[in-house]
C-alpha cells in the first residue's frame, strides 16, 4: 500500500509539475496582442512624460526580446518553428533580427559561406536592391506569418549597416551613395512597406550596429513610411562612444535620428563594461539620458518616445556571466525603458550547438523577467533618483524623479574606474507616481548593511516581496504589509537559485 500511494503521489507531482510548466510556457501568450502596435504617450506625472508601445486595445507591449540576427536565411522551415516555439514558450515578445543575409566585404556571407542562404537563395537578382528575388521573400513571408501565429513581433534590419565590414555598409556606400543612385534604395523601402504593412507584427531597424549613412537610411525610412505609416521604425546605433559626450551614441543623439518623424522608437546599446581601449557606456547611465530627453520635448526630441536596451553583453560571449545578463534586462527597465533584448552565442548566429542553448540560464530567465513585469504597471513606473552623495564625480539628475533610497546604496565611481567597478553594485528602483507600486533591482549583496526606503513615498501599507530574478520565485518580506509612516532596511535574503545575490523587491500598496 506504501508503495502504492507513493506511486500516485509521484504521478500526482509529475502532473502538477507538467502543469505548471504548461502554465509557464504558455502564459506570455494566453492574452495575445491586438497588432499592429502603436506609441501612447501619457504625461504620468506633472511634467514627466513617458512613452510605450501597447495594441490596438492599448494593452501595454514588453519588449522582451531575443537578438536571433541570422533567423530570416541561417535555418530551413522546421528549425524556424522550433526556435519560435521555444521562444513563445519563455515569454518572448520579439525577435530582432534582418530581412537581408549578413554580408562581408559587400559579398554575402554567413556561417556557412558556400550559400547565400540556407536555401541557396539571394535576396536581389544581381545584388541589386530594385531586383527582388521572390523565392527569397518567400522565406520571409513564413517566418513573419509563423511569428505572428504565435504572438512574437519581429523587428528587422532594413539593411545592417554595420560596424566593422560585416554590413552591407560598402555596398550602399559604394554602389548608391558615391553614385548618388537612390531610387533603387526607396524602391527596396517601398516594396518591404508592401508586403509587410499589414502583417501587424513586422517593426523596422535602421543602421545596424551602425550610425553611418545616416542620410541614405533617412530616404529610406521616409519611403517605408509613405508606403506603411502603421510600420514603426528603430534605429540600431553604434555602441562605441569614446572620444565623445558620454551617451551620445544612442539612437536620438545629435547627428543621428532624434528629430525625425519617421523614427518611433529609441534604442540604447551598450557592451558595458568593456575595456580601457573602447569605453562604454553604463547601462544606467545611457538609459537614464534617454530618460531625460523625453522630457525635453521639442528641444532635444521631437517627440516623447518608447526606449529600449536594443543589444548588450551576450551569455557565453566576452566573459559575461549571468548576473550581467540579469542587470541589464532589469536595469533598464526600472530606469523607464519598455523592456531589453538578449542575447546569446552561438544563438544569435545560429551557429553549431544552438539547439543546445534554447534552455540556457539566460534564456530561462527572460521567461521569467516577463511573468514579473507582466504583474506589475511597468508602464507607469518613474525612475528614482539617486542622492549627489552616492556618486563620485558628476552625479546622474533625472527628470521628474523623486529620491526615496536614504542610505546604504553602493558608491556610483563615475571619475576613476572605466571597468566593472563603475556602478556594478547600484541599486536601480522606480515607482508609480501615485505611491502604490515600488520596484527595485538589487544587483549585489546587500544582505548587511541593507537598503533603507522611505515608506513614506508610498500610498499605503505595502505588502513586500523578493523576487529571484533567475527562477521568478518570490519570498514574502517579514511583517508584510509594512508601515509607510517612516523609513525601512530591506536586507536580500542571501544567494539566489543560482547562486548569486541579485534580487528584485517589490512593494506593493495593500
Amino acid at each position: 500500500m506504501k508503495f502504492k500511494i507513493t506511486v500516485f503521489m509521484i504521478m500526482l507531482l509529475a502532473i502538477l509539475g507538467s502543469t505548471f510548466s504548461l502554465v509557464f510556457c504558455t502564459g506570455a501568450s494566453a492574452n495575445p496582442p491586438e497588432w499592429p502596435l502603436n506609441v501612447i504617450t501619457r504625461e504620468i506625472a506633472p511634467n514627466t512624460h513617458k512613452a510605450w508601445l501597447a495594441d490596438q486595445n492599448e494593452k501595454p507591449f514588453l519588449w522582451n526580446a531575443d537578438t536571433c540576427w541570422f533567423l530570416t536565411f541561417a535555418i530551413n522551415k522546421e528549425d524556424v518553428l522550433l526556435y519560435l516555439d521555444d521562444r513563445a514558450g519563455k515569454g518572448i515578445t520579439v525577435v530582432q533580427c534582418m530581412f537581408l543575409p549578413w554580408t562581408k566585404a559587400g559579398e554575402l556571407h554567413w556561417v556557412d559561406q558556400s550559400k547565400d542562404s540556407w536555401f541557396g537563395e539571394k535576396p536581389f537578382t544581381d545584388n541589386k536592391f530594385d531586383k527582388p528575388n521572390e523565392t527569397y521573400w518567400r522565406h520571409v513571408d513564413f517566418i513573419v506569418k509563423a511569428a505572428k501565429e504565435r504572438n512574437i513581433a519581429l523587428c528587422l534590419a532594413l539593411a545592417w549597416n554595420g560596424c566593422c565590414g560585416e554590413g552591407w555598409d560598402k555596398v550602399l556606400t559604394n554602389d548608391y551613395n558615391s553614385q548618388n543612385n537612390y531610387e533603387p534604395l526607396r524602391q527596396y523601402a517601398r516594396f518591404i512597406g508592401k508586403r509587410y504593412g499589414e502583417a501587424g507584427n513586422v517593426m523596422v531597424f535602421l543602421g545596424g550596429d551602425s550610425s553611418k549613412n545616416r542620410e541614405i537610411f533617412a530616404l529610406m525610412a521616409e519611403q517605408l513610411k509613405k508606403a506603411a505609416p502603421q510600420i514603426l521604425i528603430a534605429h540600431h546605433p553604434s555602441s562605441w562612444w569614446g572620444g565623445e559626450q558620454r551617451g551620445m551614441k544612442s539612437s536620438t543623439s545629435p547627428g543621428q535620428h532624434g528629430q525625425a518623424e519617421y523614427l518611433d522608437i529609441s534604442w540604447t546599446y551598450t557592451y558595458w563594461p568593456g575595456n580601457a581601449k573602447r569605453e562604454q557606456a553604463h547601462p544606467y547611465w545611457l538609459n537614464h539620458i534617454e530618460w531625460n530627453r523625453n522630457q525635453m520635448v521639442p528641444t532635444v526630441v521631437s517627440k516623447p518616445r518608447p526606449f529600449l536596451f536594443g543589444e548588450g553583453g551576450y551569455e557565453n560571449a566576452r566573459n559575461s556571466p549571468q548576473h550581467r545578463i540579469r542587470r541589464q534586462m532589469h536595469w533598464s527597465i526600472l530606469c523607464g525603458a519598455i523592456g531589453h533584448a538578449f542575447g546569446n552565442r552561438p544563438m544569435w548566429f545560429l551557429g553549431e550547438g544552438w539547439k543546445n542553448e534554447l534552455d540556457s540560464p539566460g534564456s530561462q530567465a527572460l521567461g521569467h523577467f516577463a511573468n514579473i513585469y507582466k504583474s506589475h504597471a511597468w508602464w507607469n513606473l518613474i525612475p528614482e533618483q539617486p542622492k549627489e552623495e552616492f556618486f563620485i564625480g558628476e552625479p546622474i539628475k533625472i527628470a521628474g524623479a523623486e529620491t526615496f533610497i536614504l542610505s546604504g546604496q553602493e558608491i556610483y565611481d563615475n571619475v576613476n574606474s572605466l571597468d566593472e567597478a563603475r556602478g556594478a553594485k547600484f541599486v536601480i528602483a522606480a515607482k508609480t507616481p501615485d505611491g502604490s507600486l515600488l520596484m527595485a533591482y538589487f544587483p549585489h549583496d546587500y544582505s548587511k548593511q541593507g537598503i533603507e526606503i522611505d515608506m513614506t513615498k508610498l500610498a499605503g501599507p505595502a505588502h513586500g516581496v523578493w523576487i529571484d530574478p533567475q527562477n521568478g520565485e518570490s519570498r514574502p518580506i517579514k511583517n508584510s504589509p509594512l508601515s509607510n509612516q517612516n523609513s525601512h532596511r530591506f536586507s536580500p535574503p542571501g544567494r539566489n537559485s543560482f547562486g548569486d545575490k541579485d534580487w528584485i523587491l517589490v512593494l506593493k500598496k495593500r
